[in-house]
Order: C-alpha cells, then structure tokens, then sequence
C-alpha cells in the first residue's frame, strides 16, 4: 500500500515537468510561425490499381493525410 502512495506522489510530483504550461505553450506559438498559412501546390498521383488519377486540387478544401510506404 505505501508502495502505491509513494507511486502516486511521484507521479503527480513529476507532472509539471513533463505537462508544458500555458505560458510555455504561448511562447512556443509566438516563435514558430503559423503552418497551414499558404496552400500546398497542386500535385497529382498515379493511378494505382485501375484507379482514376488523384490530384490535390480534386480534394481541396478537405484534411488530407499522405503516407508514404517503402518497403526495403
């Protein structure tokens, strides 16, 4: 039981330094610029499959996710 007490007061003890405040989240807004401010340039994909071509202008205005997969 003390073992857990000990656990707990540790943990809660060490949470500040791993939890950024809002003063450091602040701060590291202001020093990095905002991203998402220009729009990506257009660019097209090759039809994989018998699928139709892609290209970003056909998803704009959407969250689009990009995973690249090579295998070695």
């Amino acid at each position: 039981m003390r073992f857990r007490h000990a656990l707990f007061v540790l943990f809660v003890a060490m949470l500040p330094l791993v939890w950024p405040s809002q003063a450091v989240l602040d701060a590291r807004a202001r020093s990095h610029p905002q991203r998402g401010s220009q729009p990506a340039p257009d660019f097209s994909l090759a039809p994989y499959a018998d699928g139709p071509k892609v290209s970003l202008s056909d998803v704009r205005g959407n969250v689009v996710l990009l995973y690249f997969w090579f295998p070695t």
